[in-house]
């Protein structure tokens, strides 16, 4: 991590309440780092919402040329997406 400067800002009640939530439920160790990975977040965000079309044409081609897909159904993908996050290491 870069320089850390601090910052005081103010956030909703109910947004707050999120952020301290996802704290004492260990899933961050800190309210700065639940809220430093929520720009990080909006930040990819961004940059997604930013592509060209030359950008998003070639992620198109990309996805056309990598073959078929291994599911048969939306269903499918879904439960194997959840299954893969379910088993990704805890972000403390």
């Amino acid at each position: 991590m870069g320089k850390v400067e601090q910052v005081t800002v103010g956030l909703p009640v109910e947004d707050l309440a999120e952020v301290r939530k996802s704290v004492d439920a260990g899933e961050y160790a800190s309210e700065s780092e639940a809220l430093s990975a929520a720009v990080r977040a909006w930040r990819e965000a961004q940059a997604t919402i930013t592509l060209s079309e030359d950008d998003l044409g070639a992620l198109w081609d990309d996805g056309i040329t990598s073959g078929e897909g291994q599911f048969d159904t939306f269903d499918a993908l879904i439960a194997e997406a959840e299954r893969r996050e379910a088993d990704r290491p805890s972000r403390k």
